[in-house]
């Protein structure tokens, strides 16, 4: 063999040269021995029991030598000291070099290689933010590594996204394990695209992993660019082609998420598919449902077409629907360019896209720290299908954090800057690995922005060739934004040697001339000729790479190069846990109503509408012109009848008190009311009020959005019938509530007119008030013309106090759980109008005979009160308990 070999080629330790003097390398050996140093003060100590004087004079010169060394020198290890030391780190240094940091080492790396105690490695979390690179070959450890990274995650109480491009089932069970060793098994979550490479169709029962629907959250824009980047590539000479599917994208979506925002369409990949026709384009140009930006958006990309007509006409110049042919060509052009990704999503993932609200929501993974591990398969799918999967992991991690940041800078420093996840504790770790296969333009910038947020990166692969392969310019850019670099066992060849050098750099070291022979010595050995010269070496050469075994590696960090023997998190598959199911999550919307509605209001309403109202100009300063002299309640009547009652009617709650007062007050309003009303004054209004209109119970709403069609306009033929509501006839109403009502509770007497209220004693006002309940005393919680309108037909009047009782029990529910006033009520009258709907009345032949007299009306609606009070009191038991 002509090459060098072994035994031929000399070691570095045999040309590198100690210029250090005899008395430095006895204090830096005493300094690495405080065993030795404690050891040999012990025994100079021995001799004070026999000379003092033989003590001071030579014992105690030696200890202080023997022991200065180690106790002056600095407690520091090869990176950041832990937390629980408690001392100044020395090489941690704050901004500015004025002091230096407390000890604040929090994530385990592994321990010190090649040194004579395997001293700890550490680092900060406020480091981690400057986010890590990993390069190891196949083999390496790599993987086990990145494993032990989520544990130290998992252990300090936040999560984890981890994405692997080549990834196997193991990796999902060894992070659940970690998961369920924490407690944290609910948080875990897996988006699993691995399909087996098999027609056979799986047992619905069984599940692969976790849905997600990418479309649910986030801005136009940001669902635009996920649907960008999965376009193939145009080229140069189909750039125009290219450019008009982007503008496609970018028009359709804003009515998209208007629709989604206001009427609840929930976006899917089959729904951007089926929007994206040039039918349906037309269809959601008209719907009523979208902004008027969204609608001009649509309308200027459809005049951009070459022959569109707004207002098409045949060749007999009447209207049509159709468009010229050139029309249709050119749009088919644009759409062509997302049918194979959108169909990939549709169909052969479509039992994890196709999905109203997904069970992984990436933002919400990011902002309370779940657990989330990605499986890609690198051998069942084509390379550019699996960068399309890649691309959309990516692209998710990448819209959920631009999510997070608040789009406004005004406002009160704890809206705006200290919601911020900047202020967890921990950050969240993202690891991506095999990275090459899953690079996607843009996601350099993401490195810069998720420091914002708290959110550390790791990236992840085998060479740093193949991500220059792949990008070169993201990839320089993740390496200049990348403070922390490990590279365990790698080849180092081409352009993973080059950024080794690169970070390494070279170092001045001392090395023999050269060697002589000894012409004295009858030997013939070679000795050393005492001469030595400077020469610049690598700090790290291949060959260190290349000899490293499994979980060894160099780490780069700040200037210190230190090699490390990776921390191990011991699992395997002898220990790992022995089942695991995929979490099946209820698909539950946001909540509408109690307290969980009150936890989504930014404002209270009535906030909110001041601050829309003086948004719009109005003031709210108080003009004392309008202020009455004298108050109109008309207390000098009321409040007699109420301190008579009280005197009687003792050991009444406090609100039981506050309602009778209330009631006496209305029961004198009503009265002056009815009294001012004169045989000339116009009817009220029958209409509906805008205000009450729901739109997620429009079914012409529904409609438009499950055909992307303008809603049609609701008939106003349906005739409603007119209350006559004179002052006998509320006074009727009035006492037969309170006498049906009240007759479980209260003892029965009869309540008089208001006209004749004024001629009782104060006696008979007592008698009346004490057998009245507050609903007795009070107007109309729904009107009975509103109910005869959302009904579609005429509505009794006993079947009006019905109802109302109805609405004031659920809003009174509504109140005991903690619902708002305005939200109580409007329950209540939302169920007025649900049961009025609800009964419907059949033919006159077979509609069920009405009640004959009062003491059956009375049966009827003493079993609906019965009902309700009891629903009542189980609420509050429960809420109670």
């Amino acid at each position: 063999m002509r090459g060098l070999s072994k035994k031929d080629e000399i070691g570095h330790e045999k040309l590198n040269r100690d210029i250090r003097t005899p008395m430095q390398q006895m204090q830096d050996w005493l300094a690495e021995s405080p065993g030795f140093c404690a050891a040999t003060a012990i025994l100079l100590i021995l001799p004070v029991l026999i000379s003092t004087t033989f003590f001071i004079l030579v014992c105690l010169p030696l200890i202080y030598y023997v022991t200065a060394k180690p106790l002056s020198s600095e407690q520091t290890l090869p990176l950041l000291l832990p937390r629980e030391a408690g001392i100044k780190d020395l090489k941690d240094p704050k901004p500015g070099r004025h002091g230096f940091h407390t000890a604040r080492g929090e994530f385990m790396l592994g321990n010190l290689r090649f040194g004579k105690r395997p001293q700890e490695l550490w680092l900060g979390f406020a480091h981690l933010l400057t986010h890590s690179m990993i390069l190891g070959a196949t083999g390496s450890g790599k993987t086990e590594t990145l494993v032990s990274m989520v544990a130290n995650y998992i252990a300090v109480g936040s999560g984890v996204m981890y994405s692997d491009a080549k990834a196997a089932p193991k990796l999902a069970w060894q992070i659940y394990t970690l998961a369920r060793f924490f407690g944290r098994e609910e948080d875990f979550r897996t988006l699993n695209y691995i399909k087996g490479n098999t027609s056979l169709k799986p047992d619905p029962a069984v599940r692969r992993g976790n849905n997600v629907n990418l479309f649910t959250y986030g801005s136009s824009e940001s669902i635009t660019q996920i649907i960008v980047s999965l376009m193939p590539p145009g080229g140069s000479e189909n750039m125009l082609f290219s450019e008009r599917a982007i503008g496609l994208i970018t028009a359709v979506m804003p009515g998209l998420v208007d629709l989604r925002d206001t009427v609840g369409l929930k976006i899917t990949p089959a729904i951007i598919r089926k929007a994206l026709e040039f039918e349906e384009v037309q269809k959601l140009k008209r719907a009523k449902s979208i902004t008027p930006g969204a609608r001009e958006a649509l309308r200027a990309y459809l005049t951009s077409l070459p022959s569109y007509s707004e207002h098409p006409v045949d060749r007999n110049g009447r209207p049509t629907d159709k468009q010229a042919e050139e029309v249709t060509r050119q749009f088919g052009f644009a759409q062509a360019y997302f049918t194979r990704a959108l169909s990939s999503l549709s169909d052969t993932y479509g039992d994890i896209y196709m999905v109203g609200r997904g069970e992984i929501n990436f933002l919400d993974v990011i902002l309370r720290r779940r657990i989330a591990v990605v499986l890609i398969p690198a051998l069942e799918k084509a390379p550019d299908e699996m960068k399309n999967l890649a691309k959309i992991v990516l692209a998710a991690q990448k819209n959920a954090i631009s999510t997070g940041i608040p789009p406004d800078i005004e406002g009160r420093k704890e809206d705006v800057l200290d919601n911020l996840p900047t202020t967890a504790p921990v950050p969240f770790g993202i690891i991506n690995d095999e990275f090459a296969f899953m690079m996607t333009p843009g996601y350099g910038t993401v490195l810069a922005q998720a420091r914002g947020l708290y959110t550390s990166i790791t990236i992840a692969g085998q060479d740093y060739a193949g991500m220059k392969r792949a990008d070169a310019d993201e990839a320089e850019q993740i390496a200049e934004n990348t403070k922390l670099k490990i590279i365990m066992a790698s080849e180092g060849l081409g352009a993973t040697r080059e950024l080794i050098q690169e970070i390494a750099g070279e170092g001045v070291a001392s090395v023999a001339s050269s060697y002589a022979m000894d012409e004295n010595s009858m030997s013939g050995l070679y000795r050393d000729s005492k001469s030595s010269s400077f020469e610049k070496r690598g700090r790290v050469d291949t060959r260190d790479t290349r000899a490293a075994v499994e979980g060894e590696g160099i780490v780069f960090w700040r200037d210190q190069i230190v090699p490390i023997n990776m921390f191990y998190h011991g699992l395997d598959e002898d220990n790992i846990t022995s089942d695991y199911n995929v979490h099946r999550m209820l698909d539950v919307g946001l909540p509408t109503r109690g307290y969980g509605a009150t936890l989504l209001e930014v404002d209270p309403p009535i906030v909110s509408a001041m601050r829309k109202a003086v948004h719009n100009g109005a003031q709210l300063d108080v003009d004392v012109d309008y202020i009455p002299e004298h108050i109109s309640t008309p207390l000098n009547t009321a409040l007699p009848v109420f301190r008579t009652l009280m005197v009687r009617a003792k050991g009444l709650a406090a609100q039981d008190r506050e309602g009778l007062l209330l009631a006496s007050i209305m029961a004198q309003l009503d009265s002056g009311a009815m009294e001012s009303i004169d045989e000339d004054d116009v009817e009220p209004d029958t209409d509906v009020p805008a205000s009450n209109h729901n739109p997620m119970f429009d079914k012409s709403i529904v409609d438009s959005v499950q055909t992307l069609a303008p809603p049609k306009e609701p008939d106003e033929s349906t005739a409603i019938e007119m209350f006559d509501l004179t002052t006998t006839n509320l006074d009727s109403t009035l006492e037969q509530m309170a006498k049906e009502s009240d007759e479980q509770h209260y003892p029965q007497t009869p309540v008089p007119t208001v006209a004749a209220t004024q001629q009782i004693t104060e006696k008979e006002k007592t008698d009346i008030l004490a057998g009245s309940s507050l609903i007795a005393s009070a107007p109309f919680l729904v009107d009975p013309v509103l109910l005869a309108s959302r009904a579609g037909r005429s509505v009794t009047e006993r079947e009006a106090i019905m109802l109302n009782e109805a609405a004031s029990s659920i809003r009174d529910v509504e109140e005991a759980l903690g619902t708002s006033l305005e939200a109580a009520r409007s329950v209540g009258i939302t169920t007025a109008h649900a049961i009025a709907k609800a009964v419907d009345y059949p033919a006159r032949t077979s509609r069920p005979t009405a009640p004959s007299n009062e003491d059956e009306e009375r049966i009827v609606l003493r079993e609906a009160s019965s009902v309700m009070e009891a629903w009542a009191a189980k609420t509050r038991n429960s809420g109670g308990n």
